[in-house]
């Protein structure tokens, strides 16, 4: 007890100069990373009238492990403000200056691509001291070469570049001014690849690139930035080698372009650094602790270098977008409905954020009308409800006493108060009659948000076509709207979820029954559906899946999904998981659903542990090119594929066997097997 009573004396007494300030706990489109990823913040602001080296200072969200995340060597200025992204990607070294290690205009050896160079050229060890020497760029054809070279197929450079301490490296971009195609190593480790076959694959000299791709800076234009991944790359404190081998696409091309930039982010300044090309567009870097915030609320830390507790916040929960911060003037804990990071925060705000009502009766079946009574433990907190699926306000019905409920309803309630956050919404749904032996799915969400001429994405709207499948009405548009849906499992267990809807699918939009997917996001209030949906399957939690209207089958068996997973399920070839569901919309009873695994890079990630930024996930549209949608990642790598297929003969044992390494061949087959033998046209 004396322990606690002595941490909180030293909070008060040192929290007056360096502080916590404000923490997003639960952070969906406010604030982007380096990355473009929304973590959770944290801001620290000086109060004092001296800066602070902040150099092995802690930050926890745990009391017994105040060094979890040590900064590093930073100062803060007086009353300036210092934001740590609590992401887990663990980053402290933040740029502080930016060199222009490598440009155009600078020395490098290079071997023209007429025979193969040594196998350890692109090391840190290899002699080069044989190999012409030329300033870049490198190539022919396009008046943008300081080395200009015969018509050949490939070239290969490498310079070295010297690093003071390699711990003190917070980023490294890279641009390459390419025509065709190309490989960059550091160190003897590939790191960026375009039009040359798959990654890590050899390459000899009289490859050729497997697409076309003009040089952008005679045309006006800069190459791609590409932020090189630090753990990657085996850089050293002392010389380290920059090589690339650029190839053309065949030996009658008329032009090659080869010019490299290196751009490196120190966390501390030196001396005789150079300015970075005027034409980089230079990142920003953030702190990034190894933790991150939960959003249902916890402790974090603030602890000087000798472990004294500065200062400390239990967080509680926050909603999505909003922070908890201390007002300028009174020093007050307040909630904002706009975070502010890195500023001042606003002197107004709210005291906090209501619970939900409490309902009487949960979700549902009943054979007789139910007597339900709503209850907050906040007295002076109103409570307002909804019957058709909308969400509550002020304007809607106020609970006043017990609501009698007999026929198929969806109860939507939350509490509001002056001075205070309003409540999530908090759905229970009432159904009537004979239960189903299959789980029920219940979706909620405002009658305007589906049905509305204007905005409902179920509706035909004003710009229909007048036939099937009627291209142009609302369900053809990609929008999203919020919705809660809860799944009546037949083990006994509901999970329910907020998510954000959208109609799915191909002509099946259509069909009076129209398929709908759901996805988890932060700014619904998860970023998962933690249930396991698919009892045969071992994944446990989604960001998506369908409802499935069972597509072109609707009007026939609805059930050709399940079979068609039923023979494929032990082959090893991926396929979406599939179960059957009644399904009801705001109450009223809407057919037979299939609930599905959505294809997405999630899909993909949680079956092969695969991370997602490792997955290109494209649509195909019929044609080619001009529809072939890129659904994440990038399309570039399997354009390079079509394009290095087409233009080889297969039949050859390096072209198969080039092939082999960039697809699996085996499954392939399999897929195709599966896909006549079910006649899928």
């Amino acid at each position: 007890m004396k322990f606690y009573l002595f941490l909180l004396i030293n909070t008060i007494a040192l929290s007056q100069s360096l502080q916590i300030n404000e923490v997003v706990s639960s952070n969906s489109s406010i604030f982007y990373d380096e990355d473009g990823d929304t973590p959770d913040w944290i801001e620290i602001y000086n109060a004092n009238n001296t800066a602070v080296d902040l150099k092995d200072y802690g930050l926890s969200d745990d009391f017994s492990e105040r060094f979890k995340w040590k900064f590093p060597e930073i100062v803060i200025q007086p009353n300036d403000y210092l934001l740590i992204l609590a992401s887990d990607k663990d980053r402290n070294n933040i740029v502080n200056t930016w060199s222009g290690e490598i440009t155009i205009g600078d020395k490098w050896n290079y071997w023209p691509g007429t025979s193969e160079p040594s196998t350890n050229w692109n090391t840190v060890n290899f002699n080069s001291s044989n190999w012409n020497e030329g300033v870049s760029g490198f190539g022919y054809g396009d008046n943008d070469d300081n080395t200009v070279l015969n018509q050949i197929i490939s070239i290969y450079i490498r310079k070295t570049f010297t690093i003071e301490n390699v711990n003190e490296i917070g980023a490294m971009l890279f641009h390459l001014d390419y025509d065709d195609g190309y490989v960059a190593y550091i160190n003897g480790k590939e790191f960026s690849r375009r039009n040359l076959g798959p990654e890590n694959s050899a390459t000899t000299y009289n490859q050729t690139a497997t697409g076309l791709h003009e040089a952008e800076i005679y045309q006006g234009g800069f190459p791609e930035q590409i932020i090189v991944d630090l753990s990657q790359v085996p850089l050293q404190t002392g010389q380290n080698i920059l090589a690339i081998e650029v190839h053309n696409f065949s030996n009658t091309s008329s032009d090659l372009s080869c010019i490299p930039f290196l751009t490196i982010g120190y966390t501390s300044t030196y001396e005789n650094m150079r300015e970075p090309d005027a034409r980089i567009n230079l990142p920003s870097t953030y702190l990034h602790s190894n933790f991150k915030i939960k959003s249902s609320g916890e402790t974090i830390v603030l602890s000087n270098n000798s472990g004294a507790i500065i200062d400390s916040l239990f967080t509680g929960l926050i909603p999505t977008d909003k922070s908890k911060g201390r007002t300028p003037q009174a020093r007050d804990w307040k909630l904002f409905d706009v975070p502010s990071p890195g500023s001042a925060n606003p002197e107004a705000g709210y005291n906090g954020f209501l619970s939900p009502p409490v309902f009487s009766i949960k979700t549902g079946f009943f054979n007789s009308p139910q007597i339900i009574s709503l209850a907050h433990s906040n007295t002076d907190a109103k409570i307002y409800f909804t019957l058709d699926g909308s969400v509550p306000n002020e304007n809607s019905n106020q609970y006043s006493s017990t609501l009698t409920v007999s026929s198929n309803t969806p109860l939507r309630a939350r509490s509001i108060q002056s001075g205070w956050m309003s409540s999530t919404v908090e759905t229970e749904t009432y159904l009537f009659g004979e239960k189903p032996d299959i789980p029920i799915f219940t979706l909620n969400s405002d009658p305007k948000d589906l049905f509305d001429t204007n905005s409902g994405i179920y509706a035909l709207g004003s710009s229909a076509s007048a036939s099937f499948p009627y291209f142009g009405a609302n369900f053809w548009q990609d929008w999203e709207k919020p919705a809660q849906f809860e799944i009546i499992d037949t083990n006994g267990q509901n999970y329910k979820a907020n998510a954000g809807i959208k109609i799915f699918g191909g002509w099946s939009r259509g069909n009076a029954q129209k398929s709908f997917s759901l996805f988890a996001r932060k700014q619904y209030g998860t970023s998962e559906f933690d249930y396991p949906i698919f009892p045969k399957s071992n994944i446990e939690s989604y960001e998506s899946f369908i409802l499935r209207n069972s597509g072109n089958d609707w009007e026939q068996t609805m059930l050709r999904d399940g079979y068609v997973n039923s023979i494929i399920e032990l082959t090893g070839v991926d396929y979406q998981q599939y179960r059957p569901a009644i399904g009801y919309i705001n109450g009223e009873y809407w057919g037979i659903y299939n609930m599905r695994e959505k294809i997405s890079e999630h899909f993909i990630s949680s079956h092969h542990d695969v991370p997602t930024d490792k997955i290109n996930l494209l649509a195909y549209n019929g044609g080619f090119e001009d529809n072939l949608e890129t659904i994440h990642g990038s399309k570039n790598d399997f354009l390079e594929f079509i394009q290095y297929v087409s233009s080889n003969d297969i039949r050859n044992s390096e072209v198969y066997n080039v092939v082999s390494d960039w697809i699996d061949i085996e499954e392939y087959i399999k897929y195709q097997i599966i896909q006549i033998f079910i006649d899928n046209r």
